[in-house]
Parts: C-alpha cells; sequence; structure tokens
C-alpha cells in the first residue's frame, strides 16, 4: 500500500478529550454503544416536558448520527430549542454539541464550527470540565476534516494543560493519550511523546488502568515514532503490543479493529527499511488472523490487501499481486459507495476509538483512496502483462475515480477556508468582547476602588469612634473603681477602730489603767498609720507589717496573753521599695483573733508569714483556733445584732482591684484539721503582684 495513504487512514484513529465524557469511571477507555430502545423513548417524546425531554432528544439526536442524518438533525434542533427556553446553559451547551455533530456527520463543517465554537465557549463560562471536552472534541475534529490541521494543533495544545494537575490516574490517563494523539495526527509527533510517555508512566503506578487501553497506549506511542522516521523505537512498541496480543488471546474483542493486530504496522516499519520480504511475511500474518476473524472489517481487510498487493508488485510477482489488488479495489468501492468501514453498523461505529470518527464523509475518501491506489497498479500490471484493452479499462476507472476525489479535495479545500475564516471572524468576536470585557472591568474596578475607601474610612472613623468611648469609659470606670476602694476603706476603718474603743472601754470599766495606757499607746501609733495609709492607693510593705505588729500587740495586751504571735518576713523582700493597698491583710489578722483563737481554752497561736512567689507576694495567716463552722456557731449565739464586715468588703476590694490591674490579686481561705479529722484552726493566702516604688 501507499505510505502515504496508509499514514492518512491511520492518522484518522483518534482524538479523545471527548473519552472522558464517553466512559463511566473505572471503565475501558473504548467506547462502548449504548443499549436503548429508542423506538420507546421517541414514542415517549410527547409525554415529557423541559430537561427530561431535552435528555431525550439529545439520546436521539446521538443514534441517528451515522443512520440517518435528518433525524440526527432535527432532535439536535429541538433539544437545543428546549435547553433555550428552560433557560439551562448546561443544556444549551448539550444543544450546540448536538447540532455541531449533527452538522458535522452531514458534511457540512461549516455551521458544525460555528455551533461547535458556540458550545466552547459557554462550556468554559461553565467551567464544566466534562462539557468543555466534548465540545474540544467535536471542534477537534471539525479543524481535522475540513483539513485545518493546525488549528487543530492549536486546540489540542491548548486542552492538555487544564489536566496537568489533575490527581485522578484515570482521568490524566485519558487526556494525555487524547492529547497526544490529536497532536501526532496534527503532524507533531515530537510533541506527542512526552505524553505517551507520561501514560505509560501512569500505568506502571497505578492498577486503575485496564490492558487494552495500555495496548492502544503503545500502538500511539509506535506510531508516534514511525512518523518520525525513528524506525527502530517504532519496532520496538508494535512488537511489544504484538507480545501482550499473543499473550492475551482475547483480548483483541475488546479492542477497535485496527489495533487489535499490529502484524500489518510492522510490516510498515519493514517497508520503510526497504525490506519487503520481512513486510510481506507480516501483511500476510494480519490477513490470515483477519479471514480467521471473519470478514466484517472491510477497511482493514481492503488495507491489507493493498499492501500486499503493492509489496508483490514492488517484488515484480505482478500475477500473484492482481489478486489482492483486485480484493484491496473491490474493498474500497464498497466502502465508498456505503460510507462505512464494516458490514455491520455496530462494527462500523465501533471501529474507532468514538463513534464521532466514523464519518461518512470521510469514510466516502477513505474508500476512493484504496479503490485509487489499487486501480494504479492494476492498471500498471496489465500494461506490463500486455493486456491493453484492460488497462485502458482500468485507467479510465481510475481517471474517473480521481476526478471524484480532485472534486472533493476542492470542495474540502473550500470548507477548509470558510471554517478558517468562521475561526478567525469568532476569534476577532472574542477579542473584541475581551477588549469590552477589560473595559468593564476598569470600570468596576475603579468602582469596587472607590467604594472600597469609602469603606475603609467609614471603618476608620467607626474605629476611631470606638476608641474615643472606650477610652472614655475606662477612664469612668477607674474613677468609679478609686471611688469604690476609697469606700472600701472609710467602710473598713469605722469597723476596726469601733473593735478597739470597745476593748479600751472594757480596760477602763476593769480598772486596767496600765493596760488601758499602754493599748492607747500602740492604738495612737496604729490610727497615725491608717490616717496616713487612709489617703495613699498604696503603702510600702514595711508600713503594712508595723500595722500588722502594732494591731496584734494591742490584741496580745486584751486578751492577756491568750495567744502566741509570730511574724516570718522572706529576707529576699525589700519591704520598704514595695508597695501593697492598705488595710488588705489587717482584717484577716482580726478574724483570726476575734473568730479563731478568741474563743479557744488553752493558749493558741497566730503566725503572719511574708513570701516572695515569682512576681506575687503571698501573705499567709495561720491560726490554730477553733474554726470558723464553730466561730460561725459561737457568733450566731452570742453576737446576734452584730455584722462582720470584713471577709466580705476584702473581696468586694480584691475584685476592684482586679478591675485596675493586669495583674490578678487573689484569695484563699482552707480550713485545718488534726489527724483525727476535728477543726485546728484556719489559713489564709493573699496573692499580690510586687509593685515597686
Amino acid at each position: 500500500m501507499n505510505k502515504s495513504c496508509r499514514s492518512i487512514i491511520r492518522s484518522l484513529a483518534f482524538f479523545i478529550p471527548g473519552l472522558f465524557v464517553c466512559f463511566t469511571a473505572g471503565a475501558q477507555l473504548l467506547y462502548k454503544t449504548e443499549k436503548a430502545n429508542f423506538d420507546s423513548l421517541e414514542l415517549m417524546l410527547p409525554a415529557l416536558k423541559g430537561a427530561q425531554k431535552a435528555d431525550a432528544l439529545l439520546k436521539l439526536s446521538s443514534f441517528y448520527t451515522t443512520t440517518d442524518s435528518a433525524k440526527c438533525l432535527d432532535f439536535a434542533r429541538q433539544a437545543n430549542q428546549i435547553a433555550e427556553k428552560i433557560k439551562d446553559k448546561r443544556y444549551s451547551c448539550k444543544g450546540k454539541i448536538a447540532l455541531a455533530n449533527a452538522f458535522y456527520f452531514r458534511g457540512d463543517y461549516l455551521n458544525a464550527l460555528i455551533y461547535g465554537l458556540d458550545a466552547l465557549g459557554l462550556a468554559g463560562k461553565l467551567d464544566d470540565l466534562q462539557l468543555k471536552f466534548e465540545a474540544i472534541t467535536q471542534v477537534w475534529f471539525i479543524y481535522f476534516y475540513s483539513g485545518n490541521y493546525d488549528l487543530a494543533n492549536k486546540v489540542a495544545q491548548e486542552a492538555i494543560p487544564a489536566f496537568k494537575d489533575v490527581e485522578d490516574p484515570e482521568t490524566r490517563f485519558r487526556a494525555f493519550i487524547s492529547g497526544g494523539w490529536a497532536l501526532m495526527s496534527s503532524g507533531s509527533g515530537d510533541l506527542a511523546l512526552p505524553l505517551f510517555h507520561q501514560c505509560a508512566a501512569i500505568y506502571h503506578q497505578s492498577n486503575k488502568i485496564p490492558l487494552p487501553n495500555y495496548i492502544v497506549l503503545i500502538y500511539q506511542t509506535g506510531y508516534a515514532h514511525l512518523g518520525l522516521n525513528q524506525i527502530d523505537s517504532a519496532l520496538f512498541y508494535f512488537r511489544k503490543g504484538n507480545g501482550i496480543l499473543n499473550d492475551n488471546p482475547g483480548i483483541f474483542k475488546k479492542l477497535p479493529s485496527f489495533v487489535a493486530d499490529f502484524n500489518d504496522d510492522i510490516a510498515q516499519c519493514y517497508l520503510k527499511m526497504n525490506l519487503p520480504d520481512s513486510a510481506e511475511k507480516y501483511v500476510l500474518y494480519s490477513i490470515e488472523q483477519f479471514h480467521q476473524r471473519g470478514e466484517r472489517d472491510i477497511l482493514e481487510i481492503g488495507q491489507n490487501c493493498l499492501d500486499m498487493g503493492t509489496i508483490l508488485t514492488e517484488k515484480s510477482a505482478v500475477e500473484e499481486a492482481f489478486p489482492y489488488l483486485e480484493k484491496a479495489m473491490d474493498c474500497g468501492n464498497w466502502i465508498y459507495r456505503h460510507k462505512k468501514v464494516a458490514l455491520d453498523d455496530s462494527v462500523s461505529k465501533n471501529y474507532w476509538y468514538n463513534p464521532i470518527q466514523n464519518n461518512p464523509v470521510y469514510n466516502e475518501q477513505i474508500g476512493l483512496r484504496i479503490s485509487i491506489r489499487a486501480l494504479d497498479y492494476m492498471c500498471w500490471i496489465q500494461k506490463k502483462l500486455g493486456n491493453h484493452e484492460q488497462a485502458l479499462a482500468l485507467l479510465e476507472e481510475f481517471n474517473r475515480k480521481s476526478k471524484i476525489m480532485e472534486t472533493i479535495l476542492n470542495q474540502q479545500a473550500i470548507i477548509s477556508l470558510n471554517t478558517r475564516y468562521q475561526t478567525e471572524r469568532k476569534e476577532e468576536q472574542l477579542q473584541i468582547l475581551s477588549q469590552q470585557h477589560q473595559l468593564n472591568e476598569g470600570k468596576l474596578e475603579r468602582t469596587r476602588m472607590l467604594l472600597f475607601t469609602f469603606l475603609a474610612i467609614t471603618l476608620l472613623a467607626i474605629i476611631i469612634v470606638s476608641l474615643l468611648i472606650r477610652q472614655y469609659r475606662i477612664r469612668q470606670q477607674q474613677q468609679s473603681n478609686l471611688l469604690m476602694q476609697k469606700l472600701f476603706r472609710a467602710q473598713l476603718n469605722p469597723h476596726f477602730i469601733f473593735n478597739t474603743l470597745s476593748n479600751i472601754q472594757g480596760m477602763i470599766l476593769e480598772h486596767a489603767t496600765v493596760e488601758a495606757s499602754t493599748y492607747l499607746s500602740h492604738l495612737s501609733k496604729l490610727m497615725r498609720n491608717i490616717l496616713y495609709g487612709s489617703m495613699k492607693e498604696y503603702i510600702s510593705l514595711n508600713q503594712e507589717i508595723e500595722n500588722i505588729e502594732n494591731y496584734v500587740r494591742l490584741q496580745i495586751l486584751r486578751y492577756r496573753d491568750r495567744f502566741s504571735f509570730e511574724m516570718d518576713v522572706d529576707e529576699a523582700l525589700d519591704t520598704p521599695a514595695l508597695l501593697i493597698p492598705p488595710m488588705l491583710v489587717q482584717p484577716f489578722v482580726e478574724n483570726a483573733i476575734e473568730h479563731g483563737l478568741r474563743f479557744k481554752e488553752e493558749k493558741g497561736n497566730l503566725k503572719v508569714e511574708i513570701r516572695l512567689s515569682g512576681s506575687f507576694i503571698e501573705f499567709l495567716i495561720t491560726d490554730d483556733g477553733i474554726g470558723r463552722a464553730r466561730a460561725a456557731e459561737l457568733e450566731r449565739e452570742r453576737q446576734k445584732y452584730r455584722i462582720s464586715f470584713a471577709t466580705q468588703t476584702i473581696q468586694q476590694r480584691i475584685a476592684s482591684l482586679n478591675r485596675l490591674s493586669r495583674h490578678r490579686y487573689s484569695l484563699d481561705i482552707d480550713d485545718l484539721t488534726d489527724a483525727s479529722g476535728s477543726p485546728a484552726g484556719t489559713r489564709v493566702r493573699i496573692n499580690m503582684p510586687v509593685n515597686l516604688v
């Protein structure tokens, strides 16, 4: 067979990002004919509405693609009209794809391209990958079959990057094998090979790619090398494919016809290497295999017979060559008349990777090419054998069919120019729309900036006002807290003075003048310090210690040494330099004496410890009195009309201090027990943050 004829027919094989549309996850790469009762579906149409009716019409249009072009177009138009009515952009895109497909199979590539480009633009706006690649598939075939190979190549290259970062291995495999074949078919085998190598890596790294898909990949890789005249590499892949087919005898049923046998492909390599004997052997293998399977694939039989006739003619075995060439001519004539490549419609439809490749117009051209080439050789053979009358008849038939082919090619050239013009016009429209879009975007951006500036100024104003209000409230709260602290001290100081004067009154009544005098001396020092502290927010720790000592001496005198007192101050504390709130510790010393030690029968013990604990000063006031529970009972019995403000007031004061300070003041009171579980006193723990003078 003529090498260019074989490569042209083979180059039809495939561009199919549309495979992504045709198969569900886990399915084979190859097209499977959908089984449905289309007669029943057609009868149901009047009862359907909206999207359901659109779906049914789209299925019917697809079904009649190769059998009834008028019905195919009619159903596509109805589907598109319904899509426009229901204003569903996805169905509108599907309707345009169906119309493009209908015109494409009628050979009306110009209208097919108009709808195909519209569908592609709409799919891009929808950001629907499936619809986008269905449209890309349609547009690619229109460009390819109308002779615009450069535009087909451009479409393929633009489609591939969308799948580079897709995680699913099946999707990436389909995209790369489809895009690679498209590039190879458009004359860019060097760009196709890296994609095929990526597919091979995906197959070996993933267990999701079926073996038939891998065989198709091997076939495509071999033909890419063959197209680049890399014969040794092509032979390697074709032999590898043949080996897999031999190891898996039944797998050819899952493959397209032209991939189900690599012998003829190996023969093409040997023909390019000028080894006709080796080529003849492999062509015979191929013919034998097709005879074993039944002569259903007319195109493959015609190609193989043409190859065999060509080889024998070049070897001068003209009498042996003639029957093969005659068979090839018959096959070509049959394909030309019937515009399909196999006896059975289902085989013809599934001959390629996808039904869209089973184009009646192009099938007609394939048949003519095989027939013309066979007639050329047959005419030459009859002339060489001296059968001039037969040679003349064959020459007349050759010229007749050559004119038909010339007419078809001229029409294709016109179609090619029209489709190119339509593409350029569409690109100009898109460019104008893009410029308008950019202008609108510029206006919108300026509007956004003005709005953003206004919002930013408004937000800034709100923040400033909020901060001012917050600052004002903080100042008001601080003033309120200061007034509250002074009020707490005003509550605390009269309470202490009341208790002290009551004690002095008791001593005078008992005629204990010396004790009363000593008591008054300590009281005067204590009162002086208290009055001094009442005018300040903080006093030194040293002054607080002196206040506690003066107070405890007063109480020891009052209760005639009924308890002992111990003051333990951490040497690490710089008592003159450290500041604490006044009258915060003394009330708990008072409680320890008045409510704990006072009612104890034996002599009690009072201990005040002051320690440095990190960034806090810790006060521990411990007594071994009767405990809080017993003291509360006694107080209720003996002093029903007296009110003790100390604990409640200090807790309120600590809460107030915490609102003013970043560091937290804390108060804990623990009831102590002895080994038998009986009350054994109370321990009060106060933590204050360190403040320096």
